[in-house]
């Protein structure tokens, strides 16, 4: 299970930069991934079986498309304990370990 927390707009709408939408070297799965997780309210609780679920692909497809959006630093995962992540979602202006240490500098 993973907590969603990201550095991005918090209005009714998913807005997405457009270098991620530019980007050639990400793939277009993993640019739909991207938008999955930048759709997620802060807090949000999924795991990868949900994922898979709503975007209709297997268990090393997401985790392919997830390793190359970590590559990218749009995505940073986290290991709080068995089974559980924290999932920071980033953008080319505010990469994820950006984000991580703003919400760490938030929970102190």
């Amino acid at each position: 299970m993973s907590t969603i927390k990201k550095g991005l707009p918090r209005e009714n709408y998913t807005k997405i930069s457009n270098s991620a939408i530019f980007n050639s070297k990400l793939s277009h799965g993993a640019f739909r991934v991207y938008c999955f997780f930048a759709s997620m309210p802060n807090g949000k609780r999924v795991n990868d079986g949900y994922i898979k679920q709503i975007l209709g692909i297997t268990q090393s497809t997401l985790t392919r498309h997830k390793h190359e959006l970590k590559i990218h630093d749009l995505v940073l995962v986290e290991r709080l304990g068995p089974r559980e992540y924290d999932l920071y979602v980033g953008h080319d202006k505010f990469l994820a370990k950006e984000v991580k240490k703003y919400w760490d500098k938030e929970n102190i």
